[in-house]
């Protein structure tokens, strides 16, 4: 996907603390990776239903505006607190996972 300028993919794996899915994103130059762009999930333990993520609006909130927009994340409308912050659930689509993974 196009994002300020940039060729994003993404990379997925599971957080260790709970089994969870790990999305990153990923600056990618014809299609190679060059940089790191951030994490677009985080971890919060809070049994989760299966691949539901934790999307992490602090760092990577245009990021994640722009995938809701091209139809690759959807929101499920739930939430989960952590300190100060509240934390919206959503599900990746079969678009994010057939044409963006790394």
């Amino acid at each position: 996907m196009k994002f300020n300028n940039y060729e994003i993919k993404f990379e997925t794996s599971v957080y260790i603390a709970d089994g969870s899915t790990y999305i990153g994103a990923l600056i990618c130059e014809d299609g190679e990776v060059v940089d790191y762009y951030g994490d677009v999930t985080t971890c919060i333990p809070f049994g989760a239903d299966d691949g539901e993520i934790i999307l992490d609006t602090n760092n990577c909130g245009e990021l994640i505006k722009e995938m809701i927009k091209q139809k690759l994340i959807e929101k499920t409308g739930d939430t989960v607190p952590s300190g100060y912050c509240t934390y919206p659930i959503a599900k990746t689509t079969e678009k994010f996972k057939n044409e963006l993974v790394a």
